[in-house]
């Protein structure tokens, strides 16, 4: 805290009003050096100031006028322990002067004397009940004595009797910040914010950063209210009646309420089918942007933006996909020319934007924004960012010198009563709402296609021999054998052959159940697969056994699945001669209520898949449509971060862009994707 004191420089002495202020007493004629001493004073000249001051004290040693304005003169010039001498002779001379105990007070917590400081701002407080100053004082002693509960109760028992200062929310927030009350903390650094004192700009820096990165995201509930927000601000509504929206935000948590000057972007995807009802000019993406003091105000300025969108309608807009980002803490970046592009030092990462100011105005490039476009040239960013803000191309040119990389809080809910599902580091656009037979056959094939990008042509198999253990290696070319024999894709063919060849001969019981199974998908003689399994029973279908033979070679009787079953029973059970459906069902009816989670449950969703394909009742059925539902969300939301930056229209649910070298996605993860999608084909392919 050393130094603190004088980021409030000596403006606590004006908080005093005990009584006139010593250097503004009448003039006499003896006091004309003191007069020129305060003339030069007000004037910055300290040297000529205490040549005067000093003067006068030659003549009246006793005058405690003079001692206090030549300790303010030696304080300014960093004069520390001769300002406290001076001060110590003039409260000889006069003990109740709360000035002379408040420069004192100063004086010695600038040298680190903070009991001593203590005392004397209690001082102070005992002279002058009502001044602020001395509470402040106390409080910041002895917030560096380390005693934070004392810093809390100075300035609850003076709450009542002291004017609002935003600098005792300051030291409240770093009391119990260290106490690690992180929700008071939370509390006191927004009501510093919201009326910060003048030159805080430091202060003011160091809580918005802290708020970002304790406290900014938002919960599932708060997520979902947002959500709602937007939804009911863009229904259709009876001019003069009363905002449906005004009603989400009346029950809407305290969060949405405190202090919060990030921006906030609300955007709209609408689906294929309602395009047509859009007005004239308008676009499919629509976007609106709010800023304000609450995330609530931010809100309602980016609806109120986006309704003025062109073309904008009610009607067209009722089932689009609704994304919400919120703005994360930005970083200055410095823009260097490579070859023909223009990229940011240092280099901006997958999941940051870039934003600038063009024309007076806030202009943004959104993370999604610059995958969806493809765009790595941070000049190509920002271009796109000033159209977007239906201003020129090149309006960025003049704000280019303060350029700054951001991330973003981003979630997205692709159909009306879909729960927020998050985007990875401001992931991708939303997409269209409902998986088809097309869209997650078009999905399997470019995941498949993204798999053989780990082949290099010379026919090793990259990062995949040397990362991966046999068995997941051995399940790569499981993934690759069904795609093939579903898409019935040559390549797809030849890349299983090259993974499976390129097994060693003795494998472990898992591996080698997974040879096994890629093989039968690819056509060979069940007969003939004996002698990596061992003697298999008589007219016994390979496929039927397929979950036994992963789990454990020996056989597994069927039965009961319990709620906790592992994938290993749950394949055991599928594979029963009588799979007992029942037990199955209930599974999978208690597993489909929460929403897959980032990294998708791909063998869940395949088990889905499986017992829908089972049960041709009711119950299969409604677990149809869930996978179905579960299928959208999952190909084209729930993918790892590797995978989701391969994405080339995310709107078309699951499609991938293949990047060789750009991000390594885990060939073991797109495999377990590949199976899942192979039995969500043949699902809906029924």
């Amino acid at each position: 805290m050393r130094r603190l004191v004088f980021l409030f420089p000596l403006l606590l002495l004006a908080a005093c009003q005990s009584g006139p202020d010593p250097l503004d007493d009448p003039i006499e004629e003896r006091a004309e050096p003191l007069v020129r001493a305060r003339e030069a004073f007000q004037r910055g000249d300290l040297a000529t100031a205490r040549t005067a001051v000093e003067q006068h004290l030659e003549g009246d040693s006793d005058d405690p006028r003079a001692r206090y304005l030549l300790a303010r003169i030696l304080a300014a010039q960093g004069e520390f322990r001769a300002a406290k001498r001076e001060l110590r002779l003039a409260l000889e001379e006069e003990r109740k002067d709360p000035l002379l105990w408040d420069l004192l007070a100063q004086v010695r917590e600038e040298l680190g004397e903070h009991r001593s400081a203590l005392r004397a701002y209690q001082e102070v407080q005992r002279l002058v009940p009502d001044s602020v100053g001395p509470v402040l004082g106390q409080a910041r002693c002895l917030l560096v004595l380390g005693e934070d509960r004392a810093v809390l109760a100075v300035i609850g028992s003076a709450e009542t009797r002291v004017a609002a200062d935003p600098w005792l929310n300051y030291v409240r927030f770093r009391a119990y910040r260290r106490l690690g009350e992180l929700g008071q903390a939370e509390g006191a650094a927004r009501a510093f914010l919201a009326s910060p004192p003048v030159g805080a700009i430091d202060r003011v820096e160091e809580l918005r950063n802290w708020l970002t990165d304790q406290g900014g995201r938002l919960s599932a509930e708060e997520r979902q209210v947002a959500l709602d927000f937007v939804r009911e601000a863009c229904r259709f509504r009876i001019p003069d009646a009363e905002p449906p929206e005004d009603k989400v935000l009346a029950d809407a948590p305290e969060r949405f309420f405190v202090y919060d000057d990030r921006p906030v972007f609300v955007t709209l995807y609408v689906p294929k089918d309602d395009r047509a009802k859009l007005g004239e000019g308008a676009n499919a993406c629509m976007r609106g942007y709010g800023r304000g003091t609450s995330l609530a105000e931010a809100l309602k300025g980016a609806v109120e933006d986006l309704r003025e969108s062109p073309g904008f309608s009610p009607l067209a807009v009722q089932n689009a996909a609704v994304q919400v980002d919120l703005g994360l803490r930005p970083t200055p970046v410095q823009l260097e020319e490579q070859g023909r592009v223009l990229v940011a030092a240092p280099a901006l990462t997958p999941g940051q934007g870039v934003a600038t100011r063009a024309d007076g105005r806030e202009v943004y490039c959104l993370p999604s924004d610059r995958l969806y476009a493809g765009l790595d040239d941070v000049g190509d960013m920002l271009s796109y960012a000033c159209q977007r803000a239906e201003l020129g191309g090149d309006a960025w040119y003049s704000g280019s010198r303060a350029v700054f990389a951001f991330e973003t809080e981003a979630f997205v809910a692709s159909r009306p009563g879909a729960d927020p599902a998050p985007l990875i580091r401001g992931g991708e656009p939303a997409p269209l709402p409902e998986a088809s037979v097309a869209a997650v056959g078009g999905a399997l094939a470019s995941a498949s296609r993204w798999l053989t990008t780990l082949l290099t042509p010379e026919g090793d198999v990259r990062g995949v021999e040397a990362a991966l253990p046999l068995e997941a290696r051995a399940r790569v070319g499981l993934a690759f054998a069904r795609s093939a024999a579903v898409l019935e894709d040559p390549v797809l063919r030849a890349a299983a052959d090259h993974v499976l060849g390129s097994l060693p001969a003795e494998l472990p019981p898992a591996a080698r159940a997974q040879l096994v199974l890629a093989q039968a998908a690819l056509g060979a003689d069940v007969a003939a697969l004996g002698s990596h399994l061992g003697p298999l029973p008589e007219g016994d279908a390979l496929g039927e056994r397929e979950a036994r033979v992963l789990a454990n070679p020996s056989p597994r009787p069927a039965g009961p699945v319990s709620a906790e079953a592992g994938f290993g029973e749950l394949e055991a059970a599928l594979a029963a001669p009588s799979p007992p459906l029942d037990s199955l069902l209930a599974w999978c009816e208690d597993t489909v209520q929460a929403p897959l989670e980032e990294g998708a449950h791909w063998r869940e969703l395949g088990i889905w898949a499986r017992v829908a394909r089972l049960d041709r009742g009711d119950r299969g059925r409604a677990l149809r449509e869930q996978v179905r539902v579960a299928a959208g969300d999952a190909l084209a939301l729930q993918l790892r971060d590797a995978h989701r930056f391969l994405l080339k229209d995310p709107r078309t649910v699951g499609a991938f862009r293949v990047r060789p070298g750009a991000l390594a996605a885990s060939p073991e993860e797109t495999a377990e994707a590949v199976l899942a999608l192979v039995e969500v084909y043949r699902l809906l392919a029924e």
